[in-house]
């Protein structure tokens, strides 16, 4: 089986995949493909090697599930365990992961009440055995399509359950399980305390990254930035580091009197050290097994393909836990490193060295595109210029600087402002030029998230493209390969542009409002609405490092895993923060063409939002009404506010009547009662299908004479879970089920979304 590795490999993945896809019919036909080209292309002793592979991933992964369970009673209370991680202040939050008696981990959390009380929990470290009381409470599934799985998310990594912690004091846990593994943890704890004491706060998070693996002091806008570019995997420890960490600590073993051979044994039991150190990434994982096995192929004076070492480190740890095939810096590590080996004949040509750092580039970046979309639903076309230009200087440059200045400060730590100098104004430099690129949107293609068949398609494609390139003889081939990987990006491209479903999403965005209408073959994209967090002034010590922003987190994300492009009409129906807080970055990150603000006060609306659409060149319009658009088949028209009527932000909130997929509509805003006596009076109502209610269900809306003179025959609530206003209120709710209206609610049922085409059409929602 020497050099066939790849195979075994590739037959334990469409095991573990089919145990978890048995009914898609893509996945079979992949299967059975796959089968019949190594039965055509190996002798018949590999491919009954491979069936049984196969045969036993498929069932051991089924196995692995079914035992994934959580053994804990759901009503417990007091709980003790170990922390099993570090444990990470953020504000006023501490989390961590509590490793209980019997083997099971729950993610803890817990809201510090003062600042006294933060000081003393900084004591916390890895391997100290706590009590707790507190309540558990289940992990959120996606609650908007395409969202993040948090409860999938820990399902594989075999964690079932939150612990909100009631009262934490420090005198409940005590140190009493020393042991290498916590030993190394609380090391990699320190060293980042050491890093943010005498490195720049602009750069810490950086310099913590390369040497911990720790991302979190990153600022988000830096960290999206790079990720946006394409070059996010320079700030994750990877091969590289991996190589020039053991040339240095094998070079320093020789030069202090150690032989080679002791030296190399010293190597191989520092490597799963440095894993913990730096947080047990795939990455890193993938890059010391992979020296280790090297090494000791060395000592043993064996040899193996580099192709083969990599599938047997994958096969270990997809031996360990199945799941990880899911986790994305595992999918790309691996991916990545293995085009990288098998295109090694590209790379072997005697041209000039910026033409092979670009040929390694391309490979690295069509190789990963697949996983970045599916995850991404987007790249940037300078990403491969880019990684030319970042790589070689994170490498050569940041990293081994990053590394030395850390063991130097370690030793002399008056030398900080001195040695870090150079290193801050290099990495803000870099992050300049990462923030400026990633906001010139005319590089950014956005394609959506691709179907299993679009991914297939695109495998198949970069997989021939690969294959043609090596053969450098048939360049008509190349030729063929390159236009049909062009083709299926088209494909991909323009694909919404002849979809016949039409889509109205109103998307949980907790406590607020944001629907999102696109229509058949892309006629157009409207977005009422942005939703946006209530920011409650807090004191200094308890204000995150990293604030939730709805626009960045739910409504960009969904805008873009559809391939939307452009919003045609962004209406934003009044002034309140949950209607208008994501508006800004939604602006910043999509091609908005026209905005429509409702004509009130100058109090009543942000005026500060005013003067940043103007800035961006945006068309600003002010809502009234009698504005309309759309065509015979979609119409929108404002029915309120008009010139003439006064009263609250909210009841000069724009309210939209709409056909669309065979259904009246209406969209309220946040309208009260005062407002739908006027429209009521004004007999600018006819009967609807479909109501969104107003102000989140409030009391304060949605009368009894208006659900009479509207008839609906169904009532969308978008309200937060749990939230702290009650909504919806109970006389709602009660009016609506005494006029027999169906109530479909968003604190319930997560985002619900009207599907239609020209003939018909049905409601589906997020949550079961």
């Amino acid at each position: 089986m020497k050099g066939k590795q790849l195979f075994s490999l590739l037959s334990a993945l469409m095991g573990i995949s089919m145990s978890h896809f048995l009914q898609g019919k893509i996945i079979i036909l992949f299967v059975l493909s796959y089968f019949i080209f190594i039965f055509w292309r190996c002798e018949k002793k590999v491919v009954v090697i491979n069936l049984c592979i196969f045969a036993f991933f498929l069932q051991y992964t089924v196995w692995f599930n079914e035992r994934n369970v959580s053994h804990i009673d759901e009503s417990q209370q007091y709980f003790r365990g170990v922390l099993n991680e570090e444990v990470h202040i953020d504000g006023d939050r501490l989390s961590s992961t509590l490793k209980l008696a019997h083997g099971e981990k729950v993610v803890i959390y817990y809201t510090i009440p003062s600042l006294v009380e933060k000081h003393q929990l900084a004591q916390l470290k890895p391997g100290m055995t706590c009590t707790f009381q507190g309540t558990l409470v289940k992990p959120n599934s996606a609650r908007n399509p395409n969202g993040f799985d948090y409860q999938r998310f820990l399902f594989h990594k075999k964690i079932h359950w939150l612990l909100e912690i009631k009262k934490l004091k420090t005198i409940q846990c005590k140190e009493d399980n020393f042991n290498l593994y916590y030993f190394t943890l609380n090391f990699r704890v320190q060293g980042i305390k050491y890093i943010q004491q005498y490195f720049p706060e602009s750069i810490n998070g950086t310099v913590q990254a390369l040497i911990f693996g720790d991302k979190r002091e990153i600022d988000s806008e830096i960290l999206n930035a790079y990720q946006k570019l394409g070059v996010i995997h320079i700030l994750a420890i990877s091969g590289l580091h991996v190589g020039f960490i053991c040339g240095m600590f094998y070079f320093l073993l020789i030069r202090i009197g150690f032989t080679k051979e002791r030296s190399t044994l010293l190597l191989i039991i520092f490597l799963p050290i440095y894993i913990v150190l730096t947080g047990v990434s795939p990455s890193v994982v993938r890059a010391s097994f992979m020296a280790m096995i090297f090494i000791i192929l060395q000592k043993s004076k064996l040899s193996l393909p580099p192709i083969d070492i990599l599938s047997i480190v994958c096969l270990f740890l997809l031996v360990v836990n199945p799941s990880y095939i899911f986790s994305i810096g595992f999918q790309l590590s691996f991916t990545v490193a293995a085009s990288l080996l098998l295109s090694t004949s590209i790379f072997k040509s005697k041209t000039n060295m910026w033409k092979e750092i670009l040929k390694v580039s391309f490979t690295a970046q069509i190789s990963s595109l697949p996983i970045i979309l599916f995850y991404f639903y987007e790249f940037n076309v300078l990403s491969v210029l880019l990684n030319m230009i970042y790589v070689p200087i994170y490498s050569i440059v940041i990293l081994p600087y990053c590394i030395v200045s850390f063991f130097v400060l370690l030793l002399f730590p008056s030398l900080s402002i001195i040695l870090t100098f150079p290193l801050q104004k290099v990495i803000t430099l870099l992050d300049t030029l990462a923030l400026w690129v990633s906001k010139l949107q005319l590089f950014q293609v956005t394609l959506g998230k691709p179907s299993v068949l679009m991914l297939v398609l695109y495998v198949s494609s970069i997989l021939f493209v690969l294959v043609s390139w090596e053969k450098k003889s048939e360049k008509k081939r190349l030729h063929l390969a390159l236009c049909l990987f062009i083709c299926v990006f088209i494909v991909h491209y323009f694909s919404p542009y002849v979809q016949r479903q039409g889509y109205v999403t109103f998307l949980d965005v907790g406590q607020g409002d944001s629907i999102v209408i696109e229509l058949p073959k892309r006629r157009g994209v409207y977005i009422i609405d942005t939703g946006g967090s209530v920011v409650f002034q807090k004191e200094m010590w308890k204000q995150r490092q990293n604030f939730y922003e709805v626009g960045e987190r739910v409504i960009t994300p969904y805008l873009k895993s559809k391939g939307i492009k452009k919003i045609n009409k962004l209406i934003l129906t009044h002034g309140d923060v949950d209607h208008i807080g994501g508006a800004k970055y939604i602006i910043e990150s999509l091609n908005v063409e026209e905005v429509i603000i409702p004509k009130v006060p100058v109090d009543q609306f942000s005026i500060e939002l005013q003067n940043f659409i103007l800035e961006k060149g945006i068309s600003l319009k002010k809502g009234l009404a009698g504005m309309k658009w759309g065509n015979k088949d979609e119409f929108f028209e404002v029915i309120s506010p008009t010139n003439t009527m006064f009263g609250s932000k909210n009841n000069r909130s724009i309210v939209i009547q709409a056909e669309l997929g065979r259904l009246r509509w209406l969209f309220t805003g946040d309208l009260e009662e005062e407002g739908e006596r006027f429209l009521l009076i004004n007999k600018k109502l006819q009967l609807i299908d479909v109501l969104k209610v107003g102000h989140h269900g409030s009391k304060t809306s949605t009368s009894i004479s208006f659900l009479n003179a509207l008839n609906p025959k169904v009532a969308i609530i978008s309200t937060g879970l749990n939230n702290r206003f009650g909504h919806p209120h109970n006389e709602v709710i009660n009016r609506l089920q005494v006029n027999e209206i169906h109530v479909l609610r968003t604190d319930q049922l997560g985002a619900v979304q009207y599907i239609f085409n020209d003939e018909v059409g049905t409601f589906k929602w997020e949550l079961p």
